[in-house]
């Protein structure tokens, strides 16, 4: 009994203390509604007719892309751009007037801006123009003030400075076409458009920032000290750094080469898919696409009759010429129609299908086996191992070697050339294939389409021992293990050993690259130009690809000279000078 009465004590006060808590608890509630809305209340209730919170968004810094020695290739750089928020515009065409007043901004590209708010958030800033300079921003600070009177000269209600990272490109003309450029994408932030800017965007992008910021009925920021530190704030994450297997040196080097030719040069690492050089003539700068005149500029890239912005390593698909005589030439020694030491008589010409298909030396080479037929380019050898051989044929080893299809390399817009087959040529033209189809696919004419880079990547498998490498120019992306092409390394060897003659042999059609002591092997080919190209013109095609040093093979290049002629002239000293840069940057030959 005297324990159950102390037990209902003890609970009584439990809950007389607990009463007494809560009592407190809603005297404190009492007493801050009383501050806020008794004390206070007039002065919040101003402050919610005239401010209100924005979220602004900080946009991330891009990540930097580097060359593969380190050197610094996009960055970024502080910008100020003039911008518009629609929800804090009252009078537009006086905001309008103001600007072209103020800025001397046509009224109908402030209208061109304007007339995009429609179908965004109104609080969405619009890009009114972009990279201010100091004394635009100074015009723009000394005329915009907190709060807008009839009597004011300028109306810049909803006209803000907002600053940004803009992007950067020290080294724009080298780079431009692997590189690509950014467009703002619907939040505003800058975005990947083309080239490794897209395809590596999520990685270049980063994580946006947000802050909190107190503005008056106009839009401007104001200062409340009570408010101020309650704002929440996040900050923005940097992109990430991408690596490239590019070398700048090399690309350099391609530039002084080709000069104001039309063309472009490929350079791989046979052994691991690296792409050290990848250059396009003419090229552009970068960063002139990101200025304040870059919707001139790119109005002016794009009506250029050399078509400039035509990345032609990845996108140019010509007709690859003798450079396709290795293919014709292993696919003969792998299918056992030609032996290495087996001569074909070449008399300058021969007859096909009721049509001679003459050989580029008129006088003929007389008695050739494979290893002078290569050296000295010797068309009758090739349309008699093509002959033997037939379309399908051909096109089994081409297409093994990386021609006729895209190469999987991380680049948006590659074009995939052509490689003929004789179902190909059924169903595109409707008839059957033809004793000239196949000559002439047999020295890399007809139908026969490649870009650079594949040309490249053939030679690289050539070299590597029949290795099916896949190009990448960033470090990041995955690399690849494949298992060996079927491809017989004795009948490669025979290949690569008619590729040293091209350049070492006295008759070779590219002998003029063994006085340079770089250990230089090759090919090199006249491609014609055919139907509206031929007439309107200036001349065939020029290419050269090779590898060195051929007794180890670091690097294997392709080249294109549009309209260059002889590929042992214009194509083979490009080549030439972009090996000679990296075999003397490896220091893989005495300086």
């Amino acid at each position: 009994m005297q324990l159950t009465e102390k037990y209902t004590h003890d609970i009584v006060d439990r809950y007389r203390w607990l009463k007494l808590l809560i009592a407190l608890l809603l005297l404190v509630v009492v007493a801050r509604l009383f501050w806020l809305q008794v004390l206070n209340g007039e002065k919040y209730y101003r402050f919610s007719l005239n401010y209100s919170l924005r979220n602004v968004l900080v946009p991330a810094p891009r990540g930097l892309i580097l060359d593969r020695n380190g050197r610094v290739v996009a960055d970024n750089r502080p910008a100020i751009d003039l911008v518009i928020i629609p929800q804090y515009v009252v009078d537009w065409e006086k905001v309008k007037y103001s600007l072209g007043a103020l800025l001397q901004i046509p009224s109908d590209v402030l209208d061109r801006v304007w007339d995009v708010r429609h179908g965004k958030p109104s609080y969405q800033p619009l890009t009114l123009l972009p990279d201010l300079s100091l004394d635009q921003v100074s015009v723009i600070r000394a005329n915009k003030t907190p709060w807008y009177f009839l009597e004011d000269p300028y109306d810049l209600r909803g006209v803000e400075i907002h600053a940004r990272a803009a992007r950067y490109y020290k080294e724009g003309e080298l780079v431009a076409h692997t590189l690509g450029y950014l467009k703002d994408s619907d939040t505003g932030e800058p975005m990947g458009a083309n080239g490794l800017e897209a395809v590596y965007d999520k990685e270049l992008r980063g994580v946006p920032g947000r802050r909190e910021r107190i503005v008056n009925a106009y839009g401007h920021v104001v200062d409340y000290p009570d408010i101020l530190a309650k704002l929440s704030n996040k900050a923005p994450v940097p992109g990430k750094t991408l690596q490239l297997t590019v070398d700048l040196r090399l690309q350099e080097a391609a530039r002084r080469a080709f000069g104001n030719r039309s063309g472009a040069i490929v350079a791989l690492d046979p052994k691991s898919g690296d792409v050290l050089a990848i250059y396009s003539s003419p090229g552009y700068n970068l960063s002139e696409l990101t200025g304040v005149n870059r919707n001139r500029t790119w109005q002016s890239l794009s009506t250029d009759e050399r078509h400039p912005l035509y990345n032609r390593s990845i996108q140019g698909a010509y007709p690859p010429g003798s450079t396709f005589k290795m293919v014709t030439a292993l696919a003969g020694l792998m299918e056992g129609v030609i032996t290495p030491d087996e001569t074909v008589t070449c008399h300058g010409g021969m007859e096909f299908g009721g049509r001679r298909f003459g050989c580029w030396n008129k006088g003929g080479h007389g008695a050739v086996s494979l290893t002078r037929a290569i050296a000295e380019s010797c068309d009758v050898y090739f349309y008699t191992v093509g002959y033997r051989l037939g379309l399908d044929r051909l096109a089994k080893y081409a297409k093994m070697l990386g021609l006729g299809k895209k190469t999987g390399i991380d680049l948006p817009h590659e074009r995939a050339g052509n490689i003929p087959t004789e179902d190909w040529k059924q169903k595109r033209f409707g008839r059957d294939v033809m004793a000239g189809d196949v000559v002439s696919a047999s020295i890399g004419q007809g139908y026969d389409t490649v870009t650079p880079l594949q040309d490249a990547l053939m030679v690289a498998r050539i070299v590597n021992g029949g290795v099916p490498i896949v190009p990448h120019i960033a470090k990041i992306a995955t690399p690849n293990d494949p298992a060996p092409l079927p491809l017989n390394i004795e009948m490669l060897e025979q290949i690569r050993k008619g590729m040293e003659a091209v350049v070492n042999s006295p008759s070779g059609t590219a002998h003029r690259l063994a006085s340079l002591n770089l250990k230089i092997a090759g090919k090199t080919g006249t491609a014609q130009t055919v139907g509206y190209e031929s007439k309107v013109q200036r001349g065939d095609h020029a290419w050269f690809v090779g590898y060195a040093p051929y007794d180890d093979p670091k690097i294997v290049a392709a080249a294109i000279v549009e309209y260059g002629g002889h590929g042992g002239t214009t194509a083979a000293p490009i080549v030439a000078d972009v090996i000679k840069a990296y075999l003397q940057e490896e220091h893989h030959v005495t300086r």
